[in-house]
């Protein structure tokens, strides 16, 4: 098993992905606001990532004492991907194809995202300065 923390704003998004109930003491967004989060964007780092069929276990705040179990789930596929982040917008590569419009519309809501300016503020506060990302797009399903 391979295990992915999250921060907090993810959580319900990602009970709402697992077709799980949306625990209301970590709703930040009413509900009828929440997108299901289905997928993650990851860096290359030390330990390798998970593989296709191989059990994901989604944490949030891991290596704290806020740490819990979201859930688990089993890993649709692993992708190799590509953002360039401007002002205003987002250019995506998945596999080295790059995303139109209507398709970056819907990789960023599968993020747990509402829009393309929701995301961009995310990786602007949570990653400074990064303009060009390179690492993978891991997807999950529900069980």
């Amino acid at each position: 098993m391979v295990a992915y923390s999250f921060k907090k704003r993810f959580i319900s998004p990602i009970q709402l992905g697992l077709q799980m109930k949306v625990d209301p003491k970590h709703r930040l967004v009413p509900v009828a606001d929440l997108l299901p989060k289905t997928q993650t964007i990851r860096a290359e780092g030390k330990r390798r990532h998970a593989r296709k069929g191989e059990t994901l276990q989604l944490y949030q705040s891991q290596r704290t004492k806020q740490c819990f179990l979201i859930g688990t789930a089993p890993c649709r596929s692993v992708e190799s991907i590509e953002l360039l982040l401007k002002n205003n917008s987002i250019d995506v590569k998945i596999e080295g194809f790059k995303l139109k419009s209507k398709q970056i519309d819907e990789f960023v809501r599968e993020d747990g995202f509402k829009d393309v300016a929701d995301m961009l503020d995310f990786w602007k506060t949570e990653h400074p300065g990064v303009t060009d990302f390179r690492g993978f797009l891991i997807k999950w399903m529900p069980k």
